[in-house]
């Protein structure tokens, strides 16, 4: 702070809860967050630290207060896009792209499939799966996972982002349920979705494209003690 934003008339955000981070393309650092108001921060630098910037984006949005965990995903076209929630879990993407140039979007993911789709709590994760896809995961209320995901095939086809139930065809113990820290991670060609249940114990999500399904398992419990 007083060696790269102080000279530069600037001051670091007075950041709540935890923080996230990305790197771009090129070689851009960036940390973003949330203030006590609900704003979305960012402190970045455009080449490798060398330089350092601090923006409010929700100001230049005009984006609603944000109430919980941020996630961010870069799309192959560099894309930029923080998710999150509001405090009636509608989900918001506060986003840009190299053809927007210095400005910045804030987008109702809930608008756009139909007004009608709210996360529970304040944990969301996203990743980018197979064929460029951009996904945004989060929980209703019975503890079961939604998927809102878009691919570039689908605006070919005239369609916007879409929503389903990832565990619907899943037999998922209401004890086994995530109800916090959602992270998703992709090993060779297989996605795994993580969380913790109430009683803290960590499951998993995966999903197997040769098999075309998802599966479930309680990983604290299938781990071998030490």
């Amino acid at each position: 702070v007083d060696e790269e934003l102080t000279p530069s008339g600037q001051s670091m955000p007075e950041f709540v809860g935890g923080l996230t981070s990305y790197v771009t393309r090129w070689n851009g650092l960036h940390v973003v967050g949330l203030d006590a108001a609900g704003d979305v921060w960012g402190v970045w630098s455009g080449n490798g630290g060398q330089t350092w910037f601090v923006n409010n984006l929700s100001d230049i949005t005009g984006a609603p207060s944000y109430s919980s965990e941020l996630t961010v995903f870069i799309s192959s076209w560099d894309g930029i896009h923080i998710a999150g929630l509001d405090d009636s879990g509608e989900v918001l993407a506060t986003w840009w792209t190299p053809a927007l140039v210095g400005e910045w979007v804030v987008t109702s993911l809930t608008d756009t499939v139909g007004g009608d789709v709210f996360f529970a709590g304040s944990t969301i994760t996203s990743y980018i799966a197979f064929e460029a896809g951009l996904n945004v995961i989060g929980l209703n209320d019975a503890g079961e996972l939604i998927g809102l995901f878009w691919t570039p095939g689908r605006e070919e086809a005239g369609l916007g982002w879409g929503v389903a139930n990832l565990t619907a065809e899943l037999s998922v113990p209401t004890a086994d349920r995530p109800v916090a820290n959602l992270d998703s991670r992709i090993f060779a060609d297989e996605l795994n979705i993580f969380g913790t249940a109430a009683d803290d114990d960590v499951v998993r999500f995966s999903f197997d494209p040769s098999d075309d399904a998802w599966t479930f398992s309680n990983v604290t419990d299938d781990a071998i003690p030490s």
